[in-house]
This record gives structure tokens, C-alpha cells and sequence, in this order.
């Protein structure tokens, strides 16, 4: 049973406690067509911060970037309906009429089932809050 927890766009990092601890996590990334990964192992990283000692800075700032994008993803589910779904489609307009990320995923990361994302998102396009096209 899939469930989303994080939609990135283009030019994110990726990086969560499981990677800084080196543990082996038990959530996976699942890609969409045409995206371009960089897999970092934790001894590659390791080098990097003993070559280059603002890596470990960088790192730092990267799990405070993912915490923080947690935390705002709460406060839009929790404002739940129709201004979870606005705010997901101002954050992400690219994906409003997309084919790149299916109905289904942007419901499980909402916490609403996909005919309820479907219902409020046309009475949204509806009050010309979201463009149609």
C-alpha cells in the first residue's frame, strides 16, 4: 500500500535522517519520467566532508530545508478541502493538468481520496481559483 509523503520539484534535494545517520531507510523514491538522480552513497559523502569542509554545512541546511517543507505540508493538510488543494496547486501549478504525477499520488499526499482531490479541484477550476487549462 503506496503512500506519498513528498513531492519534489525540480532542482530538490533529497536527503533524510536515515542518509545523515546512516541507516537504511524504510521509504523508497519513486521517479517520474524524465527525472534526473544523483544516488550519493554515505561513504562518498563522508569524502566530501573531508575534502571540503562546507559540505558539511550544506548538509545541515538540506535537513533543515526537508523539516521545514514537512512542517508545511502539516499545515496545508491540516487546513484541509479546498485550501489543502489551492495551496498544493500554487506550490505545484506545473502538475494542475499534468500527466507526470497521477491523480491518485496528489490524493495520497493530500490525505483525501483521489475522487474527493477530483471534486475540489473542478469546483476550484469552477470559482476560476485554478485555470481550467
Amino acid at each position: 500500500n503506496k503512500h506519498v509523503l513528498r513531492i519534489c520539484g525540480t532542482g530538490e534535494i533529497i536527503a533524510g535522517k536515515s542518509f545523515m545517520r546512516g541507516v537504511q531507510s524504510r521509504y523508497y523514491v519513486s521517479a517520474v519520467k524524465d527525472t534526473y538522480l544523483i544516488a550519493v552513497t554515505a561513504g562518498q559523502m563522508q569524502a566530501a566532508y573531508d575534502t571540503i569542509p562546507e559540505t558539511e554545512e550544506l548538509a545541515r541546511l538540506v535537513l533543515a530545508s526537508f523539516e521545514e517543507k514537512e512542517l508545511k505540508r502539516d499545515e496545508m493538510i491540516r487546513k484541509g478541502g479546498e485550501e489543502s488543494v489551492l495551496h498544493f496547486y500554487t506550490m505545484h501549478p506545473d502538475l494542475l493538468h499534468s500527466k507526470i504525477i497521477t491523480l491518485e499520488d496528489i490524493a495520497s499526499y493530500l490525505l483525501m481520496t483521489p475522487r474527493t482531490l477530483s471534486t475540489v479541484k473542478q469546483k476550484l477550476i469552477q470559482k476560476s481559483l485554478l485555470p481550467a487549462h
